[in-house]
């Protein structure tokens, strides 16, 4: 999305307008007007509000304001309505100050080598106007070599030899987070202390526990989804009611809640799950450090306030009209190939060495199996026996603890094949 301008003045300018009608109503979030009732080429339509205009005294009056059909189509034109009209563009086109910006850039980082990526004092020089927007792909943390076709040449993979729902098993936590630290740094041994492969995503909005595990794996969003409506319907504070749903409409309580991460136990949903990995890492950061001591802690954290995101937060808003539902579009697309989910999980059996695994740590596994479906599953399991439903009681405390669940869950799960175990 071309904005050509420093990502201060659209966040800044953005959040001045947060709460206003023309924001939630028309998604003018820059307070761009219509002249002569054009409302130019990316805008759709003029829409009159009462306003206040100061010449320098201020006055009452009503104007005609830019309509917009998506967040996007507001700070695209706002990148425009700056640079090419007349009032404003001597102040963003090439000036001497960007002129100046764009040649230190280019002796200190483009003609310096590695220097700027191995020297903390020139990637720390406040001198340095970086020209680019600091931000990190999904696939950073998820993608990794594909368990059932793993690469001839571990450093030349082919695109058919990675997944990109597997997580990331060989990254380190030190050297993506803390490269320029050394042994010395409080940082670099709390980060080093972390297993290849794992993550604590309380990290930064701390909660004072070093609790890091393997990148959560996205397995069988659609199977997920279709068992959730075997569920009964979970009831829904009206904070959550504020978050979208990928199962009916957002306003529907109770609410169809498919379990999420690893072993199928969080009910935040997929909506909510996809959308507070945002925020744990940095969205509306203003808010952010209001909450949080950052990865120092030490002091009691404050929950977020979703409304707050809503009202104020740009970034939070166009990841609910747009990052999300692309997420959730893609996590339940077929493979062309293959005709499957490609969050289809990955069968041990057809691992290379799977097989023999299978074969080796069967008795083992049947033991292990009868384990957790008979202490964990009832909870912890998205795959419930067919038939087998479980009731939601509100008044759960005074309810006794029932005594023919966990046989029924067992006698209807001991059969699974183990060949069908994901790993």
């Amino acid at each position: 999305m071309p904005l050509r301008l420093a990502l201060s003045i659209n966040c800044g300018r953005s959040a001045i307008e947060g709460r206003s009608a023309l924001t939630a109503n028309d998604r003018n979030y820059f307070g761009i007007k219509c002249f002569d009732a054009n409302p130019g080429p990316i805008a759709n339509g003029c829409h009159s509000y009462s306003t206040s205009e100061c010449t320098p005294t201020c006055y009452p009056t009503s104007a005609s304001f830019r309509t917009y059909a998506s967040i996007t189509d507001s700070f695209r034109d706002h990148g425009r309505f700056l640079t090419t009209n007349s009032r404003y563009r001597p102040a963003f086109g090439n000036t001497k100050d960007a002129a100046t910006a764009r040649k230190y850039w280019q002796a200190q980082v483009m003609l310096n080598g590695d220097a700027y990526y191995q020297d903390v004092r020139l990637a720390s020089d406040p001198n340095l106007i970086r020209p680019f927007r600091v931000s990190m792909s999904c696939g950073f943390c998820h993608i990794a070599f594909h368990a059932q076709n793993p690469p001839a040449d571990p450093e030349r993979p082919e695109w058919a030899n990675l997944s990109s729902t597997i997580g990331n098993q060989f990254w380190r936590p030190s050297k993506a987070f803390a490269n320029l630290t050394h042994e010395n740094n409080a940082l670099f041994q709390f980060l080093n202390s972390q297993q290849p492969g794992t993550i604590d995503t309380s990290l930064v909005s701390t909660d004072q526990i070093n609790n890091s595990n393997t990148i959560t794996n996205i397995w069988e969003v659609p199977a997920r989804l279709a068992r959730a409506t075997l569920n009964p319907p979970e009831d829904q504070s009206d904070w959550n009611l504020r978050i979208p749903s990928v199962q009916g409409a957002q306003k529907d309580n109770p609410r169809i809640t498919p379990r999420v991460l690893l072993d199928g136990a969080d009910s935040v949903g997929v909506f909510g799950a996809l959308s507070r990995v945002y925020a744990n890492i940095g969205t509306y950061p203003e808010e952010w450090f209001r909450d949080h001591n950052a990865i120092i802690g030490f002091k009691p954290q404050r929950p977020f306030n979703v409304q707050d995101m809503i009202d104020w937060s740009v970034f939070w808003n166009t990841g609910d009209e747009y990052r999300i539902p692309y997420l959730y579009a893609f996590f339940k697309h077929k493979s062309a190939a293959q005709q499957v989910p490609i969050t289809t999980s990955m069968k041990l059996a057809y691992a290379p060495g799977g097989a023999e695994v299978i074969a080796r740590e069967a008795p083992l596994a049947t033991e292990g199996r009868k384990v957790f479906i008979q202490n964990c599953a009832i909870c912890h399991s998205s795959k419930q026996p067919q038939g087998f439903g479980l009731q939601f009681n509100k008044d759960w405390r005074k309810t006794g603890a029932p005594t023919q669940m966990t046989s029924a869950l067992s006698a209807s799960c001991l059969g699974v094949n183990m060949s069908a175990v994901s790993f």
